[in-house]
């Protein structure tokens, strides 16, 4: 009997310790304490964008073009400007002076022109509009004829175009003295100017294109 109460004893003792093990739980997470978090990475500076620098397209260089005959004479009776499918256009047409002597294509030259621009003879400036300038000069050229009762305009047309064109923006009289006539283009950009000459009138034709 002693031995049988002993054994009850001891089984309620070790009941007793398994409920108390069973029972407790784990401490709750205290929530002011710290709680593991990943390592954010560091945070790299945006680097500042560079400004774009505007860089200026560089000039074309155009070979100047030459044409006609020394010695020849011609007097100016039209100057047309026209916008065109690729090009602008400037066409001088010359008829024979009145007494039809030393009729033809007078010398000429086209080529690249450098402000300030000057009239001739005055060598005072003159102010063309445009980026790009370009200058033609007719040896034996002019639109004003001699007679023994005086002088008279063969050309009385403008001297001065501003037509507004792609390329061409203004093409103006610099120059009628002692038969050398000279004409100034004003252009929005750079342009090597294309010549032709035509006949049945006589005509020099400047493209300049829009490429």
């Amino acid at each position: 009997m002693k031995r049988f109460m002993i054994m009850a004893v001891a089984a309620g003792l070790a009941l007793s310790a398994c409920a108390t093990r069973a029972g407790t739980s784990a401490p709750a997470a205290n929530r002011n304490s710290p709680q593991a978090t990943s390592p954010k990475p560091p945070v790299t500076p945006k680097a500042k964008a560079t400004p774009r620098k505007h860089v200026k397209s560089e000039p074309k260089s155009c070979d100047p073009a030459r044409g006609g005959t020394e010695g020849h004479l011609a007097q100016l009776v039209d100057v047309r400007v026209g916008a065109h499918d690729g090009y602008d256009r400037v066409t001088f047409e010359f008829e024979p002076p009145t007494d039809g002597q030393g009729f033809g294509l007078p010398t000429y030259k086209v080529a690249s022109a450098t402000p300030p621009i000057t009239e001739d003879a005055s060598g005072e400036p003159v102010h063309v509009e445009g980026t790009h300038f370009a200058m033609v000069i007719f040896q034996g050229a002019s639109g004003v004829e001699f007679n023994p009762s005086g002088y008279e305009l063969s050309y009385t047309g403008p001297k001065d175009f501003r037509p507004g064109f792609t390329v061409l923006e203004e093409a103006r009289q610099t120059g009628d003295f002692e038969a050398v006539l000279s004409w100034a283009f004003g252009l929005n950009s750079a342009s090597c100017w294309q010549v032709h000459v035509l006949q049945d009138p006589a005509r020099v034709v400047i493209d300049f294109p829009h490429d």
